[in-house]
């Protein structure tokens, strides 16, 4: 039995429902005074009526407010977030969090709208396009720091190893580059598509929203998280920098066509593996996945999910084909690690239809306001 005078709890004669089940489950809640006890002051302020209950009742309407994509989205956001503390404890990385500020205050001013129109019924294209967003500029802030993290690792460089599998397949760098930049138009709409792939992100979003495919969004935006966590776990086991990242480190000189990725970028991508990540902020950071190849997954991505959308799937597959006929060239990657990004894509795909398998294709597509909240 609880010592009524040691306990918070038994002080106060109103308890909410909750927490008289808390109580009936775990009944040896001890006085935080006691070897092992638990505070119990702060079981009162989290689970009576006067504190807890108002709380709960906001939590479990959040909840009821979310569908199977959000709640996919948000376990992926939680390991990734987990996965950036656990390597804080063994690296020397230091992260300035302040500097995500704006891009946190974004995503939860799109959460806040998200919820907002859930909640009154209103148009389900605009709460998915605003949620969706929010969930995916907040992993990828964890999603890159992450990737840092795996730069602190200090593996060694495995470009030498690709840069000999693409040779031994008869695949020739520096004569592909010759051949697609030597013209000056054709470069420039090369390095044009390679530019596009992120903006084509926020573009895919509202599409798939606006048009009620949520499930094919739902797809969409959980392949590309999951592709980009697998996209590091393998650069971290396997780090790489490019075919020109690799040139540059060597000293080589700067080929003389226009690409995307410049000297001085590529460069710091090597600082960075080899100097360690030192403070991470967020206006700082840059990509440094050789292989897999990111852009080729995003790129793989895009028109799957704009796929069978008339002149929309058409403009889609143009950019994104001219995309990876780039990223060899602008992206200064091997051969494969196009190849590489290939596999993660379609791996990707094939995790997230597994899970929302069994997902109401309706779901997301229609909200029934709660009672009294219509209008």
């Amino acid at each position: 039995m609880l010592n009524p005078s040691a306990n918070v709890l038994a002080a106060k004669p109103e308890r909410s429902a909750f927490s008289i089940r808390f109580q009936r489950m775990a009944p040896v809640v001890r006085s935080p005074t006691e070897p092992g006890g638990i505070d119990a002051a702060l079981i009162e302020i989290c689970f009576n009526s006067q504190w807890g209950g108002p709380f709960l009742k906001v939590v479990g309407m959040v909840v009821k407010l979310l569908v199977r994509g959000d709640i996919i989205r948000i376990a992926i956001i939680l390991f990734t977030a987990l996965s950036v503390l656990i390597a804080q404890c063994f690296i020397a990385m230091d992260v300035l969090w302040s500097s995500f500020a704006k891009a946190y205050l974004g995503a939860a001013f799109l959460i806040t709208i998200g919820l907002a129109y859930r909640w009154l019924g209103r148009d389900a294209g605009v709460a998915a396009a605003c949620l969706v967003t929010a969930q995916l500029v907040i992993f990828s802030s964890f999603g890159a720091v992450l990737n840092y993290a795996g730069a602190a690792a200090h593996r060694p460089l495995y470009d030498a190893a690709i840069a000999n599998l693409d040779k031994a397949i008869g695949l020739d760098w520096l004569g592909y580059v010759t051949a697609v930049k030597s013209n000056s138009t054709i470069g420039a709409l090369l390095t044009a598509a390679y530019n596009s792939t992120l903006p084509q992100l926020p573009v895919a979003i509202a599409i798939l929203a606006f048009s009620r495919r949520i499930a094919r969004l739902d797809e969409f935006s959980i392949a590309f998280m999951l592709a980009a966590v697998l996209t590091v776990a393998l650069w971290t086991a396997f780090p790489n920098l490019g075919e020109l990242q690799f040139l540059y480190a060597n000293g080589k000189p700067v080929p003389p066509f226009q690409l995307a990725l410049s000297r001085e970028e590529a460069l710091q991508v090597f600082r960075v593996w080899r100097d360690g990540p030192g403070t991470v902020r967020s206006e700082e950071i840059v990509g440094l996945i050789g292989a897999p190849s990111f852009h080729t997954v995003m790129a793989l991505l895009t028109m799957r999910a704009l796929w069978g959308l008339g002149w929309v799937s058409i403009a889609a597959v143009a950019v994104n084909v001219l995309t990876l006929l780039a990223v060899p060239a602008d992206g200064g990657h091997h051969f494969f690690d196009v190849a590489a990004g290939a596999a993660v894509a379609v791996f990707a795909i094939l995790a997230a239809k597994a899970l929302l398998q069994g997902r109401d294709e309706r779901e997301g597509s229609v909200f029934v306001a709660p009672v009294g909240q219509a209008g």
